[in-house]
């Protein structure tokens, strides 16, 4: 079965609406929680039509997270939520979400599935 690292590459780069380059990270642990609660949250809309103000704080707020890892913000310095807010667009939602998408399945299946593995032999009490 093929690993994570195989399934998925280490960077996605995105180039948004109005031309403005980005490359998102493979998602880190701590940060998985919530991109699997957006993607939740994301799954629910419809279409654009069912973008309200608070799906956009969401929506600013996860791609801030997603672009700063703290490993690449003590090297590169942050990308902050007003750059953000400026350089994406409502239009860059649908891409987003395919992308969005597209991780999630590839870290799905590269999940061995339950009773996959090799059993362990059974300890018994006597030696």
């Amino acid at each position: 079965m093929p690993t994570l690292e195989q399934m998925t590459p280490a960077a996605y780069p995105f180039t948004t609406q109005s031309g403005n380059n980005y490359e998102f990270t493979r998602p880190w642990l701590s940060f998985w929680r919530q991109f699997i609660a957006f993607k939740a949250q994301a799954d629910m809309m419809q279409d654009l039509n069912d973008v309200t103000p608070e799906f956009i704080d969401s929506f600013v707020d996860f791609i801030y997270t997603w672009l700063n890892p703290p490993a690449l913000v003590a090297r590169r310095g942050e990308i902050a939520k007003e750059q953000i807010e400026n350089d994406f667009d409502v239009s860059d939602m649908p891409e987003l979400m395919m992308l969005i998408t597209s991780i999630y399945n590839g870290v799905q299946a590269s999940i061995p599935p339950v009773g996959s593995g090799k059993a362990r032999p059974k300890q018994t009490g006597a030696k």
